[in-house]
């Protein structure tokens, strides 16, 4: 090795880095900087998922980094612990398995490669390449979500609530992921240049964080690899297909967090069936054609964490609630960093900065003492007790232009009540809030790079019998497009902020029903749902009243002995709706 850094063994000897295709990481492989006298080793670490996984010495230097560590503050799935207790995992324990998935798919691909019985798409390459290449995907995997702030996704939205009407552009998470990366590039440049990493390096780790989308030219002189390596740039962020590891990491992760276990038990079958291959003059990752089933699974899983988890209607109203609350504290809340301040809408411009953001940030606006921040502790404090904003019902849409058909100004207008339209104008003066937020839910939407395309018509496939037939795609649809999260589904939710007592419950939800009556013969909306369910003692003035309220209509059934309700019970796996609260 150079001046800054040497190689060490426990047997007191130097030793070199060669492509092993059973062992990227020797167990006496250490590298230690001298000038600072640390050892760095490579990293053994249990995963739930995985169980023990090993990382080499070159990414420990960025699982060490104060990038990388804040994640463990993050919480994966933001406000789902609160309908599923146990969805504590971090973005740290995603970044981990998205890195070691994105490795050990990459070697498995070597390996399956090597056998001399398949027809070799990659050739003359050096083992020095393959461990360098290997090292990029994992980095991109662990850096590709360092970008996230408090809650996750809710959090870009309450940035992006805050910009727009100031003419800002719009802020993403995968931007803020790439500065931190180069951040972390220049803090460890010089011990990274001691395991041959330079500025293409950088440029191509980038490019496996935001993925290549289809027929996009491939940049050879800026991450210095041929055009044969294109496939490496769906291994992290397929734009292709759509099949990625991380991906198959948050569908792992989050269903064993949520139910118990993994939702997809072929995840090594899938990696030994995957081999390089050209097809239309690029190379792609293709897979045995008996492994469709296994892929097709991959999709219909993440629909239903999408419908059960990820847009589970009382998490978005929590959502909503902490928007709400971030948007209040935004003008009084703020951060110091080496003498200034900023407002957690404007920290995200400052990656020094930004690293001091995390979840803690929603304690220390709820136990704060300032007078400015009573509102937002205030909603805080709701969603502790429970007392969450009221549905008043939804609709369902198939796209992003019929979730317009309904706004909060609509809604308060269609209230004939005049005393309760009075005090809810008066309620917004006094808090600045609307009283009514409509909540725009995305059950899942097709990828931009897909179109309305079936993503398993875009994953190549091939015979293995037959080496000199080229890759093929499907093209017959297998399941239903619902089922694969092919077309967009949106789901639209009417609730209220303001306290209600069951009087105003029942007219907003009726106001709702009306409204969305005369909306439904003008738009293709459909599937319009309200609280119908009769109850006795309903909370006077309660903020977490039931969604099923008596509406005291005679011509509304009790819905539990209905068909509509034995077909949603009967069915696999069970879809949570209204009608399970």
């Amino acid at each position: 090795m150079n001046n800054g850094m040497q190689e060490v063994s426990s047997c007191g000897g130097s030793q070199s880095i060669s492509f092993d295709s059973h062992s990227f990481y020797p167990p006496t492989q250490e590298f230690q900087d001298v000038g600072t006298g640390k050892v760095l080793r490579r990293k053994e670490i249990f995963d739930r998922v995985y169980g023990q996984i090993i990382f080499p010495p070159v990414i420990g230097l960025f699982i060490d980094s104060p990038q990388v560590q804040r994640l463990r503050d993050l919480k994966q799935l933001g406000n789902s612990h609160y309908v599923y207790p146990s969805t504590t995992h971090t973005r740290f324990e995603h970044c981990l398995g998205v890195s070691h998935l994105g490795m050990h798919f990459l070697k498995q691909i070597f390996i399956n490669q090597a056998e001399k019985s398949l027809p070799p798409a990659l050739l003359d390459i050096s083992d020095e390449e393959d461990i360098k290449d290997l090292w990029c995907v994992g980095i991109a995997g662990l850096c590709h979500d360092l970008g996230h702030g408090p809650l996750s996704h809710m959090f870009e939205k309450y940035v992006n609530t805050i910009r727009k009407p100031k003419g800002m552009r719009e802020w993403s998470h995968e931007e803020a992921s790439v500065l931190m990366l180069r951040t972390i590039w220049r803090d460890r440049q010089n011990e990274l240049e001691e395991f041959d990493l330079n500025d293409k390096d950088l440029r191509f780790v980038e490019l496996l964080i935001r993925g290549l989308p289809p027929k996009e030219p491939w940049p050879e002189f800026d991450v210095g690899r041929p055009a044969k390596r294109r496939f490496m740039a769906d291994i992290i962020a397929n734009r292709s297909s759509g099949l990625d590891v991380d991906k198959l990491d948050y569908i792992q992760r989050d269903s064993l967090s949520c139910f118990g276990s993994c939702a997809l038990s072929s995840l090594e079958r899938m990696f030994q069936g995957a081999y390089v291959q050209e097809s239309e003059g690029e190379t792609h990752i293709c897979y045995l054609s008996k492994l469709y089933g296994t892929i097709e699974e991959v999709f219909i899983n993440r629909v239903r964490l999408f419908e059960l988890v990820y847009q589970h209607r009382v998490t978005q109203v929590m959502d909503q609630m902490t928007l709400d609350a971030f948007v209040s504290a935004d003008e009084f809340f703020r951060i110091n960093h080496e003498g200034k301040e900023y407002r957690l809408s404007e920290i995200v411009d400052h990656p020094e900065a930004y690293l001091k953001t995390g979840d803690w940030i929603l304690n220390a606006i709820r136990y704060s003492t300032q007078p400015n921040l009573k509102q937002a502790r205030d909603i805080l404090d709701r969603i502790h007790c429970r007392c969450i904003y009221k549905s008043l019902g939804y609709y369902t849409a198939s796209s992003i232009a019929e979730t317009e058909a309904v706004s909060a100004s609509d809604l308060i207008s269609a209230v004939r009540n005049s005393d309760l339209r009075g005090r809810m104008q008066k309620w917004e003066k006094e808090t600045g809030i609307c009283p009514i937020a409509i909540l725009k839910l995305i059950i899942f939407k097709a990828s931009k790079d897909l179109g309305n395309a079936d993503p398993l018509s875009r994953i190549h496939f091939f015979n293995p019998r037959n080496h000199l037939e080229e890759p093929f795609l499907f093209t017959d649809d297998h399941v239903a497009p619902d089922a694969l999260g092919v077309r967009g589904k949106f789901r639209v939710i009417a609730v209220s902020r303001m306290p209600l007592n069951i009087s105003d419950f029942n007219t907003l939800v009726f106001a709702f029903k009306s409204m969305m009556t005369m909306k439904e013969k003008a738009c293709s909306v459909s599937r319009i749902e309200t609280p119908v369910r009769a109850i006795k003692h309903p909370r006077e003035g309660s903020y977490d009243a039931p969604l099923i309220a008596d509406t005291r209509m005679s011509d509304m059934p009790d819905v539990s002995s209905t068909p509509k309700r034995q077909r949603i019970c009967s069915q696999t796996p069970v879809i949570k709706t209204y009608l399970d609260e």
